[in-house]
């Protein structure tokens, strides 16, 4: 009865989340073709943002990759921040912060403001070129009627109120309900993103045609919701350095929403003593205020350290010409890749602490741990190989379900040895010559990826029998360990170094769906966790990076929404995109030891 109810519920819930989005695809393409002759687009203002102090800089700058950003993809990154807006809040003031502040974190972030080009220094090597009169784009779009801005006459305002308003575009109670996941965004992403930085790999971001590095939407949405899309060449950041720019955009924009909140409290008491009148902008909505209170009393920013834009530990040079060598043909889509759906998942707080349980190593008599009995050996570390971490449960739980389902569909050799990749962020690993660690919001892609083919000197690769039903939970877990501890500064010297030698580095990008259909590539957001992050006019409650397409066997953890602003309350904890194929969606719901830790949350994307 109990799997009865799961495969019940399981169906139910993913009918009903491809039913909702093909409703809603119909409904919006419904009302587009019925108001396409009258319906103007939605009211957008685009501004062309200067890095503050762009007139005393260089005329050039060239900000050259690191060795490990040629690993990433030649695609765009687009990172969602949604926020709840206070009903009476004075959205051309927020509107105004975030121009101020997105140009102070640009003259910081400084290769944001560039152009991918070759490195004019010759060899083949790659920058971000910022020319001092280069902008980067802001776009503010008003989905939500509220679109008459300060030079209108409200004529546009008063059609879309006749035409039925903002119907046709998603409201926060919409994105809120669909757990803000990409489906909520309709049937396309270019009403939310600055084209052409859609997250789809496109000839348009190749470095031979000068993809600018970055730039900036916010869509004011119905029900007093902000979205707020930060776009990036992958080149540019990794998840990381975008939220250490994430969060400095932040704190410069809650100091200006302060100094201009209390400029507004000094002009309402000037005002109040017959002083005259006030600058208040923090109530009528006069968004040139916000400046001229920022220029009258401005704002006490937060320290930036310089250091971020130091990417020299993880840059080694080109040896001689004659010394390169041509890299390994890039690889294409693995042939035994099906069609997959990207679905959504959260494990409450509760059900991993039972797994972190589960996955520590029980202590044998003399104290030693039982985690390296089957002979995969352990480290010299002692005791710390023992320790495994929430995470290292997670994804050990994560590969022993889905390879067990994903090998029943494409039926490989038990004996097979199975792929495991996963991202490792490497600032908090490395230091630099005086031993000083590299500053957690540092830019660029400072990343390292452990695969376990690779990695068998560390530890020896399991079969897909192992990970099925023959190696211990914990075992599994301490295996992840170790391949994640593996990712030592030696190793990454030698991975830097490797690098190099290779001519055209751009070739050695790997997407997951290179690797045979039972691997699995998790990446780790969690630290990127942009629900603290205080905009001064709010802070986040919902965070997503919105899929064009489906990658197969890529998992993301996403960090935990707030309690007070999510479904699970204090129970609340990290949300899971994955990739499954097709075929094995119902399986994968219908399974009790699945439905036992993980809850469904809906439908991201699925392939056609």
């Amino acid at each position: 009865m109990g799997t009865f109810s799961s495969l019940l519920r399981g169906r139910v819930e993913f009918e009903s989340g491809c039913q909702q989005q093909q409703q809603q695809q119909q409904q919006q393409h419904h009302q587009q073709e019925k108001k396409k002759k009258k319906k103007k687009p939605p009211k957008v203002d685009v501004y062309n943002l200067h890095p503050t102090g762009w007139e005393s800089d260089p005329e050039d700058e060239y900000h050259r990759l690191c060795t490990l950003d040629y690993c990433s993809g030649t695609i765009y990154c687009a990172y969602a921040l949604f926020f709840k807006v206070d009903p009476g809040a004075d959205k051309h003031r927020i509107v105004e912060v975030l121009k101020q502040g997105l140009e102070i974190t640009l003259s910081q972030c400084r290769r944001l403001c560039g152009t991918l080009r070759e490195d004019p220094d010759g060899g083949s090597g790659l920058c971000f070129h910022k020319r001092r009169e280069d902008t980067v784009e802001f776009h503010v779009q008003w989905l939500d009627g509220s679109n008459k801005s300060h030079d209108d006459d409200g004529e546009d305002g008063a059609a879309d109120q006749e035409d039925g308003g903002d119907e046709e575009y998603p409201s926060y109670a919409d994105f809120e309900r669909q757990h803000f996941s990409t489906r909520a965004f309709g049937p396309g992403l270019n009403l939310w993103c600055v084209p052409p930085m859609t997250p789809a790999e496109k000839p348009a971001n190749r470095p031979e045609n000068n993809p600018k590095a970055a730039s900036f939407k916010a869509s004011f949405i119905p029900g007093d919701g902000l979205v707020l899309m930060m776009m990036h060449h992958h080149l540019a950041n990794d998840v990381n350095g975008w939220a250490g720019e994430m969060r400095q955009l932040a704190e410069n924009c809650a100091a200006i929403w302060a100094a201009s909140a209390s400029d507004a409290d000094a002009g309402a008491v000037a005002a109040a003593g017959g002083g005259g009148s006030s600058n208040n902008f923090g109530c009528v909505g006069d968004a040139t205020s916000t400046a001229a209170a920022t220029a009258a009393a401005p704002p006490e920013l937060p320290p930036w350290d310089p250091a971020c834009l130091d990417l020299s530990r993880v840059t080694v040079a080109d040896p001689p010409a004659d010394q390169l060598v041509d890299g390994p043909p890039r690889p294409s889509r693995h042939p035994e890749q099906r069609a997959a759906s990207r679905l959504l998942f959260h494990i409450p707080r509760s059900k991993l602490f039972e797994l972190k349980r589960l996955a520590t190593p029980a202590l044998a008599t003399d104290g030693s741990s039982d985690s390296s009995s089957n002979g995969s050996g352990s480290g010299s570390n002692g005791g710390s190989d023992c320790w495994i971490s929430s995470y290292d449960a997670l994804n050990a739980y994560l590969w022993r379900v889905l390879v067990k389902h994903k090998a029943r569909l494409h039926k490989p050799d038990p004996e097979t040895l199975v792929e495991w990749v996963e991202a490792v962020d490497v600032r908090r690993r490395l230091c630099d010559a005086s031993g000083k660690p590299m500053p957690a919001r540092t830019q660029g892609n400072v990343i390292a990826v452990a695969i376990a083919s690779r990695s068998t000197h560390v530890v020896p690769q399991f079969t897909i029998k192992e990970v099925v039903e023959d190696a211990p939970f914990s075992k599994l877990a301490w295996y992840i360990r170790q391949l994640t501890n593996s990712i030592t500064p030696p190793a990454i010297d030698a991975m830097l170094s490797g690098i190099a030698r290779v001519r055209n580095k751009l070739t050695l990008y790997a997407g997951s769906d290179v690797f045979p259909p039972t691997t699995l590539l998790v990446t780790d957001w969690r630290d990127a966790d942009p629900y603290t992050a205080d905009f001064g006019f709010g802070r986040p409650s919902g965070f997503r990076c919105p899929w064009d397409s489906v990658t197969g066997g890529l998992v993301v953890v996403y960090p935990s929404r707030p309690a007070s602003k999510s479904p699970g309350g204090d129970d609340e904890g990290n949300e899971i995109s994955l990739a499954v194929e097709k075929e094995l969606v119902w399986d994968l719901l219908a399974d009790p030891e699945w439905n036992r830790v993980f809850e469904f949350r809906g439908v991201e994307v699925e392939d056609e």
